[in-house]
């Protein structure tokens, strides 16, 4: 729903703001994210009917082409991100969270 992104948007908009003036911090959280998100769909595959990937929430970071995203804005446990989805979005997919 429309409250429920505005929920998410709120709960990183705070995590945004902890940084303070730390702006290359900042700058690498919201950068992640949006790394995150991309190589999330950039695995989709059109000529592949039985496993197509692209948007599925599932990101493989041992995966060559997945080196280099910031695995301390998404992992298994304790990354603010990772805890804003756990603690109150877990009910919705990864894909629609990033």
């Amino acid at each position: 729903s429309e409250q429920e992104y505005d929920a998410i948007d709120a709960d990183i908009a705070a995590l945004s703001a902890a940084f303070g003036n730390d702006d290359g911090s900042r700058a690498h959280f919201l950068g992640g994210i949006v790394r995150l998100v991309a190589h999330d769909f950039m695995d989709f595959d059109i000529n592949n009917e039985l496993i197509p990937m692209g948007s599925d929430g599932c990101i493989d970071m041992d995966h060559a082409d997945n080196s280099g995203l910031p695995q301390d804005v998404w992992c298994d446990n304790g990354c603010p991100l990772t805890e804003v989805y756990n603690n109150g979005f877990s009910h919705i997919s990864k894909a629609d969270f990033w």
